[in-house]
């Protein structure tokens, strides 16, 4: 195996209530985003996805929900996101 370096920065925010800092933390990475998430098959993920959207649209970040991850995703699964991701020009 060859030698190489991996850096990955990652900053996680864990905690009660800290889903009310989500705006200010996106806020860094621009004024759009995609929400990527599994198909809200139970009420209390439709829930949570409305609240992150709100957060969200709160703090001024235009949001576009693409709801169709799937296990083990299908080349189709995968393009549909990227072209949600397309039409939303986030790519």
């Amino acid at each position: 195996m060859k030698n190489f370096n991996f850096h990955q920065s990652t900053n996680i925010l864990f905690g009660r209530g800290r889903i009310n800092e989500l705006g200010d933390a996106a806020l860094q990475y621009g004024k759009r985003a995609l929400l990527v998430t599994t198909p809200a098959t139970i009420p209390s993920l439709h829930v949570q996805y409305e609240k992150v959207k709100k957060i969200l649209k709160a703090s001024g970040i235009e949001v576009a929900h693409y709801d169709g991850v799937i296990p083990n995703p299908t080349i189709e699964t995968i393009t549909a996101g990227a072209e949600m991701a397309r039409k939303f020009h986030l790519s």
